[in-house]
């Protein structure tokens, strides 16, 4: 789905609705999720907003309000953002798995051939991307790991990129309570419109007087600067940079910030994969 330079434009949109629109589950779910995880007086001091603002393959989110401190405090009540796994999502996730692996493994013996296809080497890597994202205890400790590496939202220093800061003790692998992040998603500049009409001179979120074009451009080398931090600086590099998941606003000083979500899917890699990308880099540098 981010590829729209693809697959046709109708098979970009269907599978975009994965990204943040999933069909969400029902409240009492969320509820009864909550509940287990922090115990019978949590309404105490989490409140939700019934509707979601946003619901992907894994988990959905929730806007909310949560206490710290004495209750009649003028700030008492902070904005946060509350993630719930769907109901039966790491079930489903093993249960998939498993089949796959059956599959794999008899197709093998039947035919040893197909061994040099390395189907199994391939679904014990997708094994390992897949398994994460059903613990939410891993996106905590994924986010703690970009705060470290992007130390904008505490200096004010380096790249201007933010991530979700985890509110502890509030951590369970079904829930997890993340500092709210207003922001404008990416996609909303990626849009192009309808054949035989011309660009809009406006996107949400885009100061006024600044193209879309500049606005792209701008936000365009932000990223990229981001990812050659993660690849070549850091070694911990998030694994699902859609266009979902990376959201822009603009500051007084009309310069852009990057607020990156969804952190459950990060890896570092090999010495070898680094080289390789490295060469790549310089070959379309060096064209």
């Amino acid at each position: 789905s981010p590829r729209p330079d693809i697959p046709p434009a109708s098979i970009c949109h269907h599978f975009a609705e994965l990204q943040d629109a999933v069909r969400p589950h029902p409240f009492r779910s969320t509820a009864a999720a909550i509940l287990e995880a922090f115990g019978p007086k949590w309404e105490g001091t989490l409140r939700l907003e019934e509707g979601t603002i946003g619901s992907g393959c894994m988990a959905q989110v929730y806007k909310g309000r949560l206490l710290r401190g004495d209750p009649d405090a003028p700030d008492a009540w902070v904005d946060v953002a509350v993630k719930v796994r769907h109901p039966g999502a790491q079930q489903q996730v093993d249960l998939d798995l498993a089949l796959m692996w059956r599959a794999v493994l008899l197709l093998e013996a039947l035919a040893p051939t197909a061994r040099y296809l390395a189907m199994s080497e391939a679904l014990a890597h997708f094994e390992a991307f897949v398994r994460p994202q059903a613990d939410l205890r891993i996106e905590a400790g994924n986010l703690d790991e970009f705060q470290r590496n992007f130390t904008y939202r505490s200096t004010g220093r380096g790249l201007p990129v933010r991530f979700p800061k985890v509110v502890r003790p509030y951590v369970t692998d079904a829930v997890l309570v993340e500092t709210f992040e207003p922001a404008v998603p990416l996609r909303t500049l990626m849009r192009e419109p309808p054949k035989g009409q011309a660009q809009p001179r406006r996107a949400d979120g885009v100061p006024e007087g600044m193209t879309i074009s500049e606005a792209r451009e701008h936000i365009g080398g932000l990223c990229m600067d981001m990812f050659l931090q993660m690849l070549f600086a850091d070694n911990f590099i998030h694994a699902d940079l859609h266009p979902g998941n990376i959201h822009f606003r603009f500051g007084r000083s009309r310069s852009p910030e990057l607020v990156v979500f969804d952190a459950g899917l990060a890896v570092r890699l090999s010495r070898e994969d680094r080289r390789n990308f490295l060469e790549v880099f310089h070959a379309i540098a060096t064209n």
